[in-house]
């Protein structure tokens, strides 16, 4: 939203600009003009790229929220300045449940404390568990839809 208003803004001095350039019959105010358009047009153009990284699925959504698409291919990607993105990691994860440690995020990876069960008798234990586990690169928009970012 906010490159939308620079944009606006950029195009409003320019017409402004422009026409006191042409009321005084300036040449270079009509060439100052220029530069907000100039200006506008860049911030249009850098904001409507983006990369995607193998193992990498892209989420675009609009600036109401909307939904537009999703791309798991990498590489360089367009879209509109408007658009955002939102990435989720689709190589392999792992969680671990072990010990006294305790409940911990670093990117891929969770740990937290071991998991104690009973049994039908009522005896108790503490078991260790790990889960490899991956993203459906395909899911993608649902899981954006229902779950909003990877890290939530």
């Amino acid at each position: 939203m906010v490159i939308i208003l620079a944009i606006i803004t950029c195009v409003i001095a320019a017409v402004i600009l422009f026409v006191i350039g042409v009321k005084l019959k300036n040449k270079v105010v009509k060439l100052v003009a220029l530069a907000p358009v100039i200006l506008g047009i860049l911030i249009f153009v850098a904001n409507g790229f983006y990369t995607q990284d193998i193992g990498e699925v892209i989420v675009v959504k609009n600036w109401d929220g909307a939904i537009v698409t999703s791309t798991e291919d990498p590489g360089l990607h367009t879209k509109m300045p408007w658009q955002s993105t939102i990435s989720y990691d689709t190589r392999n994860m792992l969680i671990n449940f072990y010990g006294d440690s305790e409940y911990q995020y670093n990117g891929g990876a969770a740990s937290g404390p071991d998991v104690t069960i009973n049994d039908k008798s009522g005896a108790s234990a503490d078991i260790d568990i790990q889960v490899v586990y991956s993203l459906d690169p395909s899911a993608a928009i649902d899981l954006y839809a229902n779950y909003g970012t990877q890290t939530n």
